[in-house]
């Protein structure tokens, strides 16, 4: 059950109806967790400021593959369900590779080297071993692409943290969490 009452697009203060709007022009409604966010324009605003600088950083499957794999670690069953949604819907992933996404794993070399990495900053707090820059570098990433993963990574943590503490009511087709493996 949500935590406190989540604003409606006619309850919503003023000024965030226009982001309301623009999220309601891609998806056919506005997800709970922006609307929750609102009732802080400030982290709302913070929130479409990481999004919109991250978003272009990457293609659609590596974005979903990173927050996957963010929300698998902090457990965010809201954000797990989010981004499944997305990575089938626009990122054009199978059942197959959303599993793989969320262990931090995938097929492709570079995107395994993407999860593994996302899931050691998140685990150690970003106390990663110099291995792990090795295994990203050698994977392909430069410095910068590493950089717009950790800001990912972060966005996605954000976002996690929200719906966690909120325990946010899910508006997208559920998930469960997966056994550690």
């Amino acid at each position: 059950m949500t935590r406190t009452i989540i604003p409606t697009r006619d309850s919503a203060r003023d000024e965030v109806r226009p982001a309301f709007d623009a999220v309601y022009k891609k998806l056919g409604f506005v997800p709970n967790v922006l609307r929750l966010t609102s009732l802080s324009p400030s982290a709302l605003t913070a929130l479409d400021k990481m999004q919109k600088s991250l978003d272009d950083s990457f293609d659609a499957r590596l974005r979903a593959h990173v927050a996957l794999a963010v929300s698998e670690v902090n457990t965010c069953l809201y954000c797990l369900a989010t981004h499944t949604y997305i990575g089938m819907n626009f990122g054009r992933m199978y059942p197959s590779d959303l599993l793989r996404a969320r262990r931090g794993m995938a097929s492709d070399r570079k995107m395994a080297a993407a999860g593994q990495f996302v899931k050691q900053v998140v685990t150690t707090r970003g106390h990663v071993a110099e291995a792990e820059l090795t295994r990203i570098r050698e994977a392909g990433f430069t410095n910068e692409e590493i950089l717009s993963i950790i800001g990912l990574s972060v966005q996605y943590m954000f976002t996690n943290y929200i719906n966690n503490v909120f325990d946010t009511k899910i508006d997208f087709p559920t998930v469960e969490v997966l056994n550690p493996s």
